[in-house]
């Protein structure tokens, strides 16, 4: 019996050895392979797979650079940079409309490629009348920049102010080959009233990149030309990090391009011949209509101002007069009947302001800047 159980203990032992050296030992040299991850480039090559340690990209997005802050709106640049460089995407500048086209073809010239979805998401509150004239009078050069990329899909959609442009504040034409229905669309732009100066930039957006028909392997642009910030929760339904999220959904990537207005398109008045008030939108429904068009504000003086301004509007009318900051918040109200307001300034610091008119015999408004300095 004692030498049986030597025997079994013996046996249980030379198992547990020989199990014990079929084992592999850990070493350094033994590692798990990390999750794959994918990277999003802004070039022709989408995504670049990585294993253990991803491969660093370089981000094709410059600095901030120095800005006008006297024609540009710093919560407009910070909302536009700060969607760009989430979205490995590229922020551009344009003061005004004389180089609105130029800013374009460069963005085209830039960030096209064969395989795109390319969208031009445009603010047209009346603000952004001047700068989507000098588009339509280029748009057929615009255009035929494209044809050096193949497999290229069109898209426009435009924005206002959703609660106070509610049903017409949104409209769009899905992605198309089609370029003539691209360019019917964008033709037949006509400025909606815009509400106070901050958009619905977060809203046209997070429809745009839910509703229309993105193709599966296209690189998917969206060219946002705006000049006011968002307006944020609860008077719109998407936040900054919303879009971020949503453009990011699924390994989807979305690249945003936002051309950022100046404001110079404000220190003089639109052409009232330009363009009517609104039309019909791409479903066929009526917009509101008039046959005649006329610029609201006729003079601002003197401007720059010092303790008080002068406006004269060109017809008598129930006026709401306000005076925004470049922040957006509205800082002066004032209601009239007639065609003439005297406006005390003396309580505000010197800075840059937006004088907005809203006409309620027209139902739309006209924003002009002016200057405060003492």
């Amino acid at each position: 019996m004692f030498r049986w159980q030597n025997f079994m203990v013996w046996s249980i032992g030379l198992g547990l050895l020989i199990q014990s050296c079929n084992r592999p030992q850990p070493t350094d040299s033994v590692r798990v392979p990390a999750p794959a991850e994918i990277i999003v480039t802004d070039t022709p090559q989408l995504a670049t797979v990585a294993t253990a340690q991803p491969i660093k990209v370089e981000r094709t997005v410059a600095p901030l650079p120095d800005y006008d802050t006297t024609q540009f709106i710093k919560e407009t640049v910070d909302m536009f940079y700060d969607l760009a460089v989430a979205s490995n995407g590229e922020a551009f500048f344009s003061p005004g409309p004389d180089q609105i086209v130029e800013t374009l073809v460069q963005v085209i010239e830039k960030h096209g490629r064969s395989g795109a979805d390319i969208v031009f998401l445009i603010d047209n509150t009346s603000s952004m009348i001047d700068d989507i004239e000098k588009i339509k009078s280029s748009l057929d050069n615009l255009l035929s920049l494209l044809d050096q990329y193949e497999h290229v899909r069109l898209a426009a959609a435009t924005y206002g102010d959703m609660n106070a442009d509610w049903p017409f504040w949104y409209d769009q034409v899905d992605l198309t080959k089609e370029q003539e229905l691209v360019r019917s669309f964008i033709m037949d732009i006509k400025p909606i009233g815009g509400g106070d100066f901050p958009e619905s930039v977060y809203d046209g957006l997070g429809k745009t990149i839910e509703e229309l028909s993105w193709e599966s392997g296209h690189k998917r642009m969206i060219l946002i030309l705006g000049d006011a910030p968002s307006l944020e929760p609860p008077d719109a339904y998407f936040s900054k990090e919303d879009i971020i999220r949503i453009c990011k959904e699924q390994d989807i990537f979305f690249n945003l391009y936002p051309v950022i207005i100046g404001l110079s398109h404000m220190t003089k008045d639109s052409d009232p011949e330009e363009s009517g008030l609104v039309a019909k939108s791409s479903n066929g429904a009526d917009k509101p209509d008039e046959e005649e068009q006329q610029s609201f504000i006729a003079k601002l003086y003197p401007n720059p101002a010092s303790d008080h301004c002068n406006i004269e509007l060109n017809y008598d009318d129930v006026w709401e007069i306000s005076v925004h900051n470049l922040s957006g918040a509205r800082v002066l109200f004032k209601q009239l009947v007639g065609k003439q307001v005297r406006l005390e300034l003396s309580d505000l610091p010197s800075g840059t302001y937006i004088l907005k008119a809203f006409s309620f015999d027209k139902y739309r408004s006209e924003k002009q800047k002016f200057i405060i300095a003492r």
